[in-house]
């Protein structure tokens, strides 16, 4: 436990040291290179085994969003925790993160990262309960060839990847608030992801009484986001679409379910040249905005946002409805298999 307390006081200036590096005027690919190469370049011998892989090790699109405990085979998550790092080592692993995410982004990772330390409290020490059990694998060797990497741990899972100097995949890209409110203590009132909410409850109370019968496509909300932890999303399992179409919306309606995008997805860094938009297809004909369960505060309730090529899942059952998890994915870039996947055969076709 002392190292761990330890750790905690490092890993809140390593924060502060990382915000301070978003500003760095830096292509986001070029930032990752920089920052990823430091990070490993920190790392002993054994550290390094351990944080770097390949980049086509079927690890890479193993993700998870529960606790460590939780995730199968062993209970132990690929890469190198916060917590086996230096003091040396922790704010490098940070700006790493730091180069992926804009200052509201890293914001919002790090209260995600806090709120364990409320848990362990309202759970009398509960050892899973740990800000510093975050993981940072880097997959492939950033000079050269397609490379990812990942920073993950309970409720919060980062995946980019990047090719021929460009972020060519965002996700899955994973958000949870356990509380999502706090109830009590020092930080009692604390909302990490409440623009989530806020907004979809903004645009489904804006609903007249036809856009609401199709966008409410069940009074029960489901108990987690359908697609789970899954390596891919099926498309299947979401077509055809429900919910009231972008193009069924008035322009207030329209311009409330862009924002609702936004927060889900402008947490990243992006430019023009780097080939990826997020939010991209949203503000089109075939967007939906599908919701479930109750439309009061406090109730469980579940909504996401579809096109042909995104996924966005948000969930608020579990606890008495102070629980969120939130999803982005795309059907068919995930982990960016689909761009990949040439240059990956041409590369081990000699071997």
């Amino acid at each position: 436990m002392p190292h761990t307390i330890h750790a905690l006081r490092a890993l809140s200036a390593c924060f502060w040291l990382a915000l301070g590096g978003v500003a760095a005027a830096h292509a986001p690919a070029d930032g990752m290179r920089a920052a990823a190469d430091r990070f490993l370049a920190a790392l002993r011998p054994d550290q390094r085994a351990t944080a770097q892989t390949t980049f086509d090790d079927p690890e890479r699109a193993d993700w998870h969003y529960m606790p460590d405990k939780f995730v199968t085979p062993d209970g132990r998550r690929a890469g190198l925790a916060l917590r086996d790092m230096g003091d040396d080592q922790r704010p490098l692993a940070m700006a790493l993160l730091a180069s992926a995410l804009t200052h509201e982004g890293l914001l919002d990772a790090a209260t995600i990262m806090t709120l364990e330390g409320v848990l362990r409290d309202q759970e009398n020490g509960n050892p899973i309960r740990d800000p510093a059990l975050y993981y940072v694998t880097v997959f492939g060797e950033p000079e050269r060839g397609p490379w990812g990497w990942r920073f993950e741990g309970h409720h919060l899972s980062v995946n980019i990847a990047v090719s021929n100097g460009r972020v060519v995949a965002l996700t899955p890209s994973f958000l949870g608030a356990n509380p999502a409110v706090v109830p009590s203590g020092p930080r009692a009132g604390l909302a990490a992801l409440a623009p989530l909410e806020e907004l979809a409850r903004e645009l489904v109370e804006s609903l007249g009484p036809e856009q609401r019968r199709q966008a409410i496509f069940s009074d029960d909300a489901p108990e987690d986001i359908l697609s789970g932890e899954q390596r891919s999303v099926d498309r299947a399992d979401f077509e055809p679409a429900v919910g009231v179409a972008y193009g069924d919306l008035n322009p207030e309606q329209q311009a409330l379910l862009r924002r609702l995008v936004a927060a889900h997805t402008a947490r990243y860094r992006g430019a023009p040249g780097e080939g990826l938009r997020p939010g991209i297809g949203f503000a089109t004909e075939e967007a939906h905005f599908a919701w479930a369960g109750a439309t009061a505060p406090g109730e469980g309730h579940y909504y996401r946002l579809q096109t042909a090529d995104h996924l966005i899942e948000y969930d608020n059952t579990q606890n008495g409805a102070n629980h969120i998890h939130a999803v982005w994915r795309s059907f068919d870039h995930d982990f960016a298999v689909d761009l990949l996947g040439d240059h990956l055969r041409h590369d081990h076709s000699g071997r």
